[in-house]
């Protein structure tokens, strides 16, 4: 990512809903977090607090363990928590944990594929994910 990171843009429904939800957030990456950073600042509605942390490759645990991490560090519990992802990888990290995945069709793999794998949701479109956003918020 931090190589293409030029070429990447947020989708910028997301990260305003993101930025207005009221929850806590975090993002669990495989890259690393100032690559994230710099993504997300291009996005007109991203703000240095729109996320509570950022968990990237420069940790050194794959993702379970930061999933994991995050929740011991807010004081939550796997059943109370919520990932959104894009990959295969993430629903099978996710399984690990064990904590609900919500993943999302528009990222690096399509709707179609990702069904294949049984993520507890979803999520087809940017629409599809902000009004589910929306409910979880009430």
């Amino acid at each position: 990512m931090a190589q293409r990171k030029s070429e990447i843009f947020p989708f910028e429904k997301m990260v305003r809903t993101l930025s207005e939800t009221p929850l806590t957030k975090v993002i669990i990456t495989s890259s690393y977090s100032t690559a994230v950073y710099e993504i997300l600042s291009k996005c007109y509605h991203f703000r240095e607090d729109s996320f509570q942390m950022v968990l990237g490759r420069e940790v050194g645990l794959n993702k379970s363990q930061k999933i994991k991490k995050a929740i011991q560090f807010f004081e939550t519990t796997c059943e109370k928590s919520l990932y959104l992802g894009d990959l295969v990888s993430d629903i099978t990290y996710c399984r690990d944990v064990p904590i609900d995945i919500a993943s999302v069709g528009y990222g690096y793999h399509p709707p179609e594929y990702l069904q294949r794998f049984h993520p507890t949701f979803l999520l087809e479109s940017q629409d599809d994910a902000v009004s589910f956003l929306q409910k979880l918020t009430g």
